[in-house]
């Protein structure tokens, strides 16, 4: 079984997909937040990896929502979307793969119908030279060090954060497009209006006071949680404008969507985050062992 057909085998398994594309959105949306912030921090190399990211993100976003997985390294990604496509190469599924049922295969051969060659090609060129230009300003030390007052290199580094931004910019804006064609075309479309517009969200740990707004709602509190300033969430908001509803335009339906991505219910998600922390677990191990911090 293809990884899409896994996905459209139920509405549970299509909420889950929904939600997973939903969740590669808002990080996009974030790294390009932060990558302003940092622009005019003057922090610029982090800057530029922030908005770099952005652009892997949307581009994840977009094959996976056309085929139910993507490659997980940059490279192979750029080269899909060239149309330069490798077989055998590592996918999110095969790297997931004990969370599906065992029919489920990854993809060896993507095929994208809802984006044209052409501009797959386009999307694919910019992430590639993106890419090569991200590794000189994160990773080239005798660059790095010079960021600051230097008679060529700070220019430099101001042109590739501006370049890289304005880059971002116009990709999250054809992600936007491929995501809600993906709900618009869904038969979950309603569920997933409804849950995208929850203003009053789902009952938080702390008490039926505690109420978590979703969807719409939780990406544009998490803006603000990460320190974007108004210009940035008012930006991303007016991308995003083609998504907004009435508020709490059907809880009913917005709850059901909920049930089926709950951390019961959804077993990669709870996995990941486990895992995640028990990861982090054994990384402050190896700290007091090897450090002696406590």
């Amino acid at each position: 079984m293809l990884s899409n057909d896994f996905w459209e085998s139920s509405d549970r398994y299509r909420d889950q997909k929904f939600y997973t594309v939903f969740c590669i959105l808002e990080a996009a949306c974030s790294d390009y937040a932060v990558s302003v912030k940092l622009r005019r921090q003057n922090s610029l190399n982090w800057a530029c990896t922030a908005s770099y990211y952005s652009l892997v993100h949307a581009l994840r976003l977009i094959c996976f929502i056309e085929t139910g997985d993507f490659p997980t390294l940059h490279a192979p990604l750029a080269k899909l979307f060239k149309g330069e496509q490798e077989r055998n190469r590592g996918t999110w599924v095969g790297q997931n793969r004990r969370y599906f049922p065992q029919q489920v295969e990854p993809n060896r051969n993507f095929q994208f119908a809802l984006t044209s060659l052409e501009e797959r090609k386009r999307l694919g060129e910019v992430l590639d030279k993106a890419r090569r230009l991200r590794n000189d300003a994160n990773y080239e030390g005798l660059l790095i060090s010079h960021e600051y007052s230097h008679a060529q290199v700070t220019q430099s580094f101001q042109r590739l954060a501006t370049s890289l931004k304005d880059a971002s910019e116009e990709v999250l804006l054809k992600m936007i497009e491929v995501f809600k064609g993906f709900v618009d075309k869904s038969p979950r479309r309603n569920p997933w209006y409804a849950f995208l517009n929850w203003e009053s969200g789902h009952r938080g740990r702390w008490g039926v006071s505690d109420r978590i707004g979703e969807g719409l709602y939780y990406l544009e509190a998490s803006l603000k949680y990460r320190g974007a300033n108004d210009r940035a969430i008012s930006k991303i908001r007016g991308w995003l404008s083609g998504l907004y509803c009435q508020p709490d335009l059907n809880t009913v339906l917005a709850e059901e969507v909920h049930d089926n991505i709950v951390m019961n219910a959804f077993a990669m998600k709870s996995s990941l985050m486990n895992d995640f922390e028990t990861n982090i677990d054994d990384f402050e191990d190896l700290l007091k062992k090897r450090f002696g911090r406590h």
